[in-house]
């Protein structure tokens, strides 16, 4: 009995440390995470990387480009910049597993550019964009080749083709 009552005390204690981790993960999510303080910006690791500022985007390339797989970016409400119509915002290709949330995309003013997109997935397997905000730019989001995406909570603005898929 005496056993018993020690395991019931453990499993308790452990899952109101999960609780608390849980709380504190939510009022701090980017605390364990790669910082994302400037663009261009290229991730090769897998892992949490968040954006800690608003961004600007100066170039014609990509501002955030992923190569990696298990990457999950949260844009804690910041938002990037796209100066350039000839701009991508996050490219993220051949990868698995790829989470992006609460961020703002935007070009300066309404871009006309075939090539300006706010977001582009091309070979990705399980992508998920939650709480996503597009504007100004060619396409909201592309989806080339790719297999599970999910999109939710999101709003797409202002966009010439404001999506495209072709799976």
């Amino acid at each position: 009995e005496l056993e018993s009552d020690v395991a019931n005390c453990c499993r308790d204690i452990k899952d109101q440390l999960f609780a608390v981790l849980e709380s504190l993960d939510a009022q701090f999510p980017c605390g364990t995470s790669t910082a994302i303080d400037h663009v261009p910006f290229t991730i090769l690791q897998p892992g949490y990387y968040c954006v800690t500022q608003d961004l600007t985007y100066f170039g014609s390339g990509n501002a955030i480009t992923v190569q990696a797989d298990n990457v999950k970016i949260n844009f804690e409400n910041h938002s990037l910049t796209l100066l350039d119509q000839n701009a991508v915002g996050i490219f993220v290709e051949d990868v698995n597993e790829f989470t992006l949330e609460n961020d703002i995309i935007q070009g300066k003013t309404p871009f006309s550019s075939a090539t300006s997109i706010a977001i582009a997935l091309e070979n990705v397997n399980k992508a998920t964009l939650s709480n996503i905000y597009t504007l100004n730019t060619t396409k909201g989001v592309s989806i080339v080749n790719c297999v599970d995406v999910l999109v939710e909570n999101s709003f797409m603005k202002s966009h010439k083709g404001f999506f495209d898929e072709d799976t």
